[in-house]
């Protein structure tokens, strides 16, 4: 079963009428520097010793924040993070979730809402 693929603008509309929340999967880092307007980080990537790894608690910060029946939109940097954050929400039982297409490059791109 596949997670719904919404372009930016779709998400920031969905954002602001329809009551979806915008989850940014990208590092602390990187959401510091800009994110969407409203969107809440939980890394689903750390970096940790240089690298890049799992983060191993992403599914219960997720669970702290939403309900599993909670609509949700995905979201990083380009699109692969989310793609795989949005494939472990739905294997968990999160009905609602939708993946911004392109991610924060897209948004930017497209001239929408951002935070520093």
């Amino acid at each position: 079963m596949s997670v719904e693929v919404v372009s930016p603008r779709e998400a920031q509309k969905r954002c602001k009428e329809e009551g979806w929340k915008l989850v940014d999967v990208r590092t602390i880092e990187e959401y510091n520097q800009g994110h969407p307007s409203g969107s809440r980080c939980i890394p689903y990537m750390i970096k940790e010793g240089g690298e890049m790894k799992p983060n191993s608690s992403f599914l219960s910060e997720v669970k702290k924040v939403f309900q599993p029946d909670d609509k949700i939109l995905i979201s990083c940097q380009s699109g692969r993070r989310s793609s795989m954050a949005a494939k472990v929400l739905k294997e968990a039982g999160y009905s609602h979730l939708a993946d911004v297409d392109g991610g924060f490059s897209k948004w930017c791109s497209e001239k929408l809402d951002i935070e520093k």
